[in-house]
Parts: structure tokens; sequence; C-alpha cells
């Protein structure tokens, strides 16, 4: 299963952009996305971005997907 991830724009160029996500620093294809401002979050999948997104819909993303990250380490109190 390939599962989107939130990543927020460091620093932009033509074709690539670096930005940070919940698992570091990563060089994401904007081909589909064109450029975008430093701050943009993108909804990345196998470091290509998908989807401009907000800011609270990263957020979102990201509990989401530190909720899923507890329940398979057995977490119960999430």
């Amino acid at each position: 299963m390939c599962l989107g991830i939130p990543a927020q724009v460091l620093e932009c160029g033509e074709y690539y952009a670096r930005c940070r996500s919940r698992n570091g620093e990563l060089l994401v294809d904007l081909s589909l996305v064109g450029q975008q401002a430093t701050g943009t979050w993108l909804m990345t999948f196998l470091d290509a971005a998908r989807e401009v997104i907000s800011a609270e819909r990263a957020v979102a993303i990201n509990a989401a997907l530190a909720a899923l990250d507890a329940a398979q380490s057995g977490a119960t109190d999430f």
C-alpha cells in the first residue's frame, strides 16, 4: 500500500523541491504541481507531489499517520 505523506516546501527549483516531512527531508518531484512557494504543503507519494494541500489538512493527515503508527506498535491510548 502506498500512503500519501504531507511535506512542506523548504526550497524550490524548477522541477524539484527540497521538503520537510514527518520522515525528515526529501527531494520531491514537482512534475504534476509545478513550482511552489516556500512554506507550501504538498501531498507526496513516493517522493512525487500529487496535490497542493492546506496546512490544516497536513496537520490532520499527520495526526492520522501518527495514530496508525501507534496502533501498529500496539499502543491502545491514542
